[in-house]
């Protein structure tokens, strides 16, 4: 049996403190997910302009500091522990290369969906082609024009439609992958001091990924029992992923050796999705884009709202 150790990695945690934590986290983050994705769905042209581009930086540094300033820090101290045996674990920084492994592992996730559907597309015969052209004709001279929903002020024919139904199908595979693995990272954890911020952290994240992913979905041209089924499936794979943690969180003791290193490759993984998400999903998207090196205003929202953003959950980290 494992002995029992005490140390500063440990010092935070308490099972039932995290646990009603978790528990309104689940609910928090099931109903934030739920806003973020109906919005775009239901109100046209929510998405336009520079309020919500500002949102979506300002959580993008969230997300940003939560990974690097909290959960990276945490995942160093409790695989580092005294309480792990000096050889491997004293001897090799486990946390950063579990952040890294997380990081490749959800790029090649994004990778695979986007290789499948690339070749699947790639079968469309020279007739689909054609007749997807005569379509695109046709909606120009005023007829079956695929309404913008979110993410452009001009009116987007149908082989846009269709490029964005690909893109929204693997979108959203390449969110449920990560979003079910981040879950149960988050589900658990039995320390509030790292809880915390993650709930802050999550519940921007879900908003502004299911606004993206709800504009594609429009964009997409799905029927509307097909959105309703992708929406849901966003806004419950989290929460279930949560549940799922949070049952593993009850079959062990928190204070022993298995429980530093389930917590400490939690806390690792998780922080390397997140700053993998940040990154990639939403600064590159917005600030690789020719939209913002053409436009100065757009920088400095830009720039601001994300240094805004991760100032402001860096201080909390002095709490939490």
């Amino acid at each position: 049996m494992s002995a029992v150790c005490i140390s500063d990695a440990t010092s935070c945690i308490d099972a039932d403190a995290a646990r009603r934590l978790n528990v309104g986290a689940l609910f928090a983050i099931l109903i934030t997910s739920i806003l973020g994705v109906a919005v775009p769905l239901l109100v046209k042209g929510f998405t336009q302009g520079r309020l919500f581009f500002a949102g979506r930086c300002f959580s993008a540094g969230i997300i940003l500091a939560t990974g690097f300033v909290h959960l990276l820090p945490e995942s160093f101290d409790t695989l580092g522990s005294d309480c792990l045996p000096e050889m491997p674990w004293g001897k090799f920084p486990f946390a950063g290369l579990i952040a890294m492994l997380a990081v490749i592992f959800t790029l090649c996730m994004d990778t695979m969906g986007m290789t499948y559907y690339t070749r699947l597309n790639a079968g469309m015969d020279k007739d689909q082609k054609n007749d997807l052209e005569l379509a695109t004709t046709a909606s120009n001279n005023g007829n079956a024009v695929v309404e913008p929903c979110g993410h452009g002020g001009h009116s987007h024919t149908l082989d846009i439609g269709l490029r964005f139904h690909g893109y929204a199908q693997v979108l959203e595979l390449g969110i449920i992958t990560h979003s079910v693995v981040i879950g149960i990272g988050v589900g658990v954890l039995k320390s509030p001091c790292t809880i915390r911020p993650l709930i802050a952290a999550l519940c921007f994240h879900q908003f502004f990924e299911g606004m993206a992913l709800g504009g594609c979905i429009c964009l997409g041209d799905f029927t509307v029992k097909t959105q309703a089924i992708m929406a849901f499936f966003f806004s419950f794979t989290t929460p279930a992923g949560m549940a799922i943690g949070l049952g593993i969180a009850s079959t062990y003791n928190e204070f022993d050796h298995k429980a530093l290193l389930i917590q400490g490759f939690f806390n690792s993984t998780s922080s390397g999705i997140l700053v993998y998400m940040a990154l990639v999903d939403l600064i590159a998207t917005d600030f690789l884009s020719k939209e913002f090196f053409t436009s100065i205003p757009r920088q400095l929202v830009g720039y601001s709202s994300l240094l805004l953003g991760a100032i402001l959950m860096s201080i909390i980290g002095i709490w939490a």
